[in-house]
């Protein structure tokens, strides 16, 4: 919540006849309107910050920083603060919203590494012929934001074309890939640690945009480092629709330096994983080998490092992994995620998935692409608790039958609603596990048919409920009476459902519906008591509008509840008038915003003097 200072605090005047005697007639004071410090407050560093950033930004800017510690949402926000181009600022700023808390306050996390991201971007702006970066508003103003535009080839035409914002942001700018964490990393030493990182320090190591671009030539201390520059400098087009092979264009140049056979030292890069099975783009790269998962992990690391919007896809039918890029307005395949792998030198490739497919963002979320591979159906879980109230922030894995096991088919959550929609391929057998604060479907070490053969274009409904309950908000109406007329009006900027991943366990946010919020005018003692989870009293307008009447002494509040949810957080604005109905000639009114997370209550105090 940003506290703002108290507003229009209006002396009452003296009722005067007119030969000015007074009449004895004595009228209310105005009151004070105060918003109340949010419970997780922004350090002052931290919200300039916010203040200095697009505005489509700040909410899930704030909601991120709102998480973390004082010291580390200063040090974050001071990368702003302190930013003297106004061009990175967005950039920078997407990446302290959208990569996960749990990495943004880890030790090996260097906050540093996001500027140094949005530097290298900008910088190969410089040297790429087939993509620019676009500036759409003036940075510093308003809502600003960037984008690239690519020049595309249709046989003898070249064509530009531009992607959506969001794409550029999570996958063209986002600083991870997949299932490595956003780390400086040294590409040439040996990683003896269990999760196969090694992070290290800016000195000691790159992020993977410089290394793979021409970092890993400067490092080699011998044998054969082929870097990206010498391969993507002379692409004069993203791909050609077609001819997408043709030497021209920046995707074939990636299939070939992926590919090289140097007549002397032989293949850079050979399929084939060793004892080391590094997730780090620099590290493999340093191996020179992988399986499909290596690969992955490399091209979509050239591919962003070439300002190409690029992810892992990943099917539930085997254990494979490829590649798909993002072309804008292609006309040669059911979606614009164009297919590839450059390891059997395939592009365009059906791969015939006709289970589940799933990508994952840069901050852990998993989403579902299987209606760009196969006929789809949707599976719709519905979760709720012992009393029937929806399950918010429940965590749905899917699972499909691979061989003799079942494999892994993605993750989503539960909305406000307590629902979840996930696209699946049609005809197949699908399980599922369910789990939130309020127990586990079926257990917590198993999982349980869900669906089976449904057809293409069908929705298949799955209810599921837990053994336990949500706390629940209790109250019962309170009638005041008195001369200031108090009218509350709730803006609704949005929600989202802020939980970790199943398979990471960093958290991610994921924007769903607004859900219906009520508000309530309470006292002191009773906004104690609905702080404390209690029975209270208190004055309703529900669904987030409208008046009350109160009398005009002691203090009152207006008060947003986020209270009995799991994971739900609730952004707007609360604007608040006070109107004297005694004869007193006084308005006062005031607003704050709101980021309010599970257990948060956002409030106005109404003071009178």
């Amino acid at each position: 919540m940003s506290r703002h200072p108290a507003l229009l605090v209006l002396l009452a005047l003296s009722a005067c006849d007119p030969d000015g005697l007074d009449t004895g007639l004595e009228l209310g004071l105005a009151p004070t309107l105060t918003a109340q410090p949010a419970d997780r407050p922004l350090t002052d560093l931290a919200q300039q910050a916010v203040d200095m950033s697009p505005t489509w930004l700040q909410q899930d800017l704030a909601l991120n920083l709102r998480q973390l510690d004082d010291t580390t949402q200063d040090g974050l926000g001071l990368l702003i603060v302190d930013e003297d181009e106004p061009w990175l600022l967005d950039e920078i700023g997407f990446g302290i919203a959208h990569v996960s808390p749990e990495v943004l306050a880890d030790d090996d996390f260097y906050p540093e590494l996001l500027t140094i991201n949005a530097e290298l971007i900008y910088a190969r702006d410089e040297d790429l012929a087939y993509v620019e970066l676009v500036e759409v508003g003036e940075p510093g103003e308003g809502e600003w934001y960037t984008t690239t535009r690519y020049k595309i080839g249709l046989g003898g035409e070249v064509v530009e074309r531009e992607i959506d914002r969001d794409l550029y942001y999570w996958y063209v700018v986002h600083p991870r890939i997949e299932d490595e964490h956003p780390w400086f990393i040294d590409g040439f030493t040996r990683c003896m640690s269990s999760d196969l990182e090694c992070a290290t320090d800016p000195d000691s190591g790159m992020l993977w945009r410089e290394f793979l671009w021409d970092g890993a030539e400067e490092e080699c201390y011998g044998g054969y480092c082929p870097v990206l520059r010498d391969h993507l400098s002379d692409a004069t087009v993203l791909w050609d629709e077609e001819d997408p092979s043709t030497a021209d264009g920046a995707i074939a140049s990636i299939m070939s330096f992926m590919l090289l056979n140097d007549e002397t030292e032989g293949r850079w890069f050979s399929f084939g994983a060793g004892s080391e099975r590094s997730v780090q783009p620099n590290r493999i790269y340093g191996l020179g080998q992988g399986n499909c998962g290596e690969w992955a992990d490399m091209t979509t690391a050239l591919s962003r490092t070439g300002l190409i919007a690029n992810l892992n896809a990943t099917p539930s039918s085997w254990d494979h992994t490829w590649n798909a890029f993002f072309a804008p307005g292609s006309e040669n395949w059911t979606s614009e995620w164009i297919p590839w792998e450059p390891v059997n030198g395939w592009l365009v490739h059906a791969y015939g998935s006709s289970f589940a497919t799933y990508a994952t963002r840069g901050d852990t979320l998993s989403w579902h692409q299987s209606a760009d591979y196969t006929d789809s159906f949707d599976m719709v879980v519905v979760v709720s608790d012992a009393n029937g109230a929806p399950v918010d922030g429940a965590a749905i894995t899917i699972w499909s039958p691979y061989d003799t096991i079942w494999w892994f088919a993605g993750e989503t959550v539960t909305d406000a609603a307590g629902s979840a929609t996930i696209p699946l391929g049609a005809e197949q057998d699908y399980a599922i596990q369910v789990g939130a604060a309020q127990g586990w479907y079926p257990s917590e070490t198993n999982i349980t048919y869900a669906s089976q053969g449904v057809a293409a274009g069908e929705t298949d409904v799955i209810e599921v409920t837990l053994e336990g309950a949500l706390p629940t908000l209790e109250w019962s109406e309170r009638v005041s009476e008195g001369d200031a007329v108090v009218d509350v009006a709730l803006a609704m900027a949005g929600a989202r459902v802020v939980r970790p991943s199943w398979r990471f366990e960093e958290s991610y946010a994921l924007e769903v519906d607004v859900p219906e919020v009520d508000v309530f005018v309470v006292d002191a003692d009773n906004l104690a008591l609905l702080r404390a989870g209690e029975l209270f009293e208190g004055t309703p307008l529900l669904g987030g509008s409208g008046t009350a009447s109160l009398p005009q002494e002691g203090s009152w509040y207006v008060v947003v509840p986020n209270l009995g949810v799991n994971a739900l957080v609730l952004l707007g604005e609360l604007a608040v008038g006070v109107t004297a109905s005694d004869g007193s000639d006084w308005t006062v009114q005031d607003s704050t915003s709101f980021e309010l997370l599970p257990g948060d209550v956002a409030a106005m105090e109404i003071a009178f003097e």
